[in-house]
C-alpha cells in the first residue's frame, strides 16, 4: 500500500542502532465498519512483515548518486553567484534611479518658483 511505502524506512528499524522497535497503533470505530475493517487488515499484513537487521548505507566513493549531489552543489553554487550578480546590478540600477529622482525632484522644485 501507500502507505507502508511512505513508512518504509521506518517500519525497517531506520536507525543505526540494531535494537529498534516498531509499534503501530490502530484505531478502529464503530462508525465505520469497512474502514475499521481496512484498518485491522493493514495492522495485521504490518504485523506479519518480517524484518532483518537494519544495515547502515554504506558511503561508496565515486558512486551515482555522490556524483550526481556534487553536480547538483556546483550547479545551485552557480545560480547563487548569477543571482547575486543580478541583484547587484539591480541594486545599482535602483540607486541610479533615486538619484535621478532627486534631481528631476529638485528641476520641479526650480520651476514652482
Amino acid at each position: 500500500s501507500k502507505l507502508t511505502y511512505i513508512l518504509q524506512d521506518a517500519l525497517g528499524g531506520g536507525g543505526s542502532s540494531n535494537n529498534s522497535r516498531t509499534m503501530m497503533i490502530v484505531n478502529v470505530s464503530p462508525v465505520s465498519l469497512e474502514e475499521s475493517l481496512n484498518t485491522l487488515q493493514f495492522a495485521t499484513r504490518v504485523r506479519n512483515i518480517q524484518l532483518s537487521t537494519a544495515q547502515r548505507n554504506q558511503n561508496i566513493s565515486g558512486s551515482v548518486a555522490e556524483k550526481n549531489l556534487h553536480h547538483t552543489i556546483s550547479t545551485l553554487q552557480q545560480q547563487v553567484r548569477s543571482t547575486q550578480t543580478a541583484h547587484d546590478a539591480t541594486a545599482a540600477q535602483c540607486y541610479s534611479l533615486q538619484k535621478e529622482n532627486a534631481r528631476l525632484q529638485e528641476q520641479v522644485k526650480g520651476l514652482e518658483k
